[in-house]
């Protein structure tokens, strides 16, 4: 006959919760599947999905925002904010390769940005690339 504490025991392995970055890893993947299928027809769509990504990054809900963000992105590639944004999004969540890539975009996409530039420098410091940070810190700080 199974002891008190023995049952006790299967019931907390029962009611144990995900860790936190495998719940973002899902909800992530489930909004990008979910609007994926959905390609924004308008700027109306646009400017809606700008709208909410704005309120999302605000509450500090990053995984929607972030794809709230990549709605906007492809409504309008060349939204600089978004993609700033969207890298800020990726290095909450700890998505590096995402951010680096994102902040990479907005450099391109308005290489002037002393902000860009440093949040490019910090993303590739994340990854280990010291000497490409370096780069961009110093062209952030000759642009400030």
């Amino acid at each position: 006959m199974p002891s008190y504490a023995a049952g006790r025991a299967s019931a907390t392995r029962e009611t144990r919760t995900w860790p936190a970055a495998v719940t973002t890893a899902l909800a992530i993947g489930h909004l990008v599947c979910a609007t994926s299928a959905f390609p924004a027809a308008s700027a109306a769509d646009a400017d809606l999905a700008l709208r909410e990504a704005d309120a999302a990054y605000s509450a500090g809900q990053w995984a929607v925002a972030m794809a709230a963000y990549d709605r906007a992105l492809r409504s309008d590639p060349s939204g600089v904010v978004a993609a700033f944004r969207r890298g800020k999004c990726a290095s909450n969540l700890g998505l590096t390769a995402q951010a680096t890539a994102s902040f990479r975009r907005a450099v391109a996409l308005s290489p002037d940005s002393s902000l860009a530039h440093g949040e490019l420098g910090d993303a590739l410091r994340r990854e280990r690339r010291v000497d490409a940070a370096e780069v961009h810190y110093l062209r952030a700080l000759e642009l400030a």
